[in-house]
């Protein structure tokens, strides 16, 4: 199995500009149809020591789901991880990653061997934006994940291209994704012109779904 990297060469991981963004979070089930919450999504240039950084800042509010605020740094000319930190319902969980290790913090401190560069698991969102998409297109992703502490491979797959949601009723052509996290399968649709996550779909069971999707 070809596995790609940070820096893999045939992306250009530059390209990715500072955004922001918002998502209501829907509970779909049957016809029955409710908002249990919001999220946002703010990424952001910075430079240090003459190298550039995105710094991706996501929070969820939700009376239903919790609140979470995740924070990923990483290189901005290859994707390469630098930091992760997130918060959920009061626990804290850190990843502070180096050239060959990463040091995972929680209620106990770990720290894993790298033996070849891979991917913050929380920033595949951003990954899957700027990857050469057509139809059929499929890669595999090595990730870190820090919840689990070990590297895991990301499949993402095209499926189609469809309509989706931009804003109110404007709607544009996007790629729909599966993206499986090993075993943990997420739909996503990917706008063709703008590369915009513009939603995003979790099965819960055979008959309720988790949405995200913009306003």
């Amino acid at each position: 199995m070809t596995l790609m990297h940070p820096g893999d060469s045939s992306v250009n991981w530059s390209l990715f500009n500072e955004t922001e963004d918002k998502k209501i979070v829907l509970i779909r089930e049957g016809n029955f149809v409710e908002q249990v919450g919001y999220t946002t999504e703010q990424i952001v240039l910075f430079q240090e020591k003459d190298k550039m950084f995105l710094k991706r800042t996501q929070l969820l509010r939700s009376d239903f789901l919790g609140n979470i605020e995740a924070i990923t740094t990483l290189s901005r000319s290859t994707f390469l991880p630098i930091y992760h930190e997130s918060f959920a319902n009061g626990k804290s969980l850190k990843a502070d990653y180096r050239d060959n290790s990463v040091t995972v913090i929680s209620s106990s401190t770990i720290e894993k061997a790298l033996e070849q560069p891979v991917f913050e698991n929380h920033s595949i969102e951003m990954v899957i934006r700027l990857l050469p998409l057509q139809l059929g297109y499929a890669t595999t992703i090595a990730a870190f994940q820090p919840n689990k502490r070990k590297i895991i491979h990301v499949r993402v797959h095209v499926l189609a291209k469809e309509a989706v949601k931009q804003s109110g009723m404007v709607m544009v052509e996007a790629w729909k994704l599966e993206v499986d996290f090993e075993g943990q399968i997420q739909y996503y649709w990917i706008g063709l012109k703008k590369k915009e996550l513009l939603k995003q779909v979790t099965d819960i069971s055979a008959t309720k779904q988790m949405i995200f999707e913009r306003e």
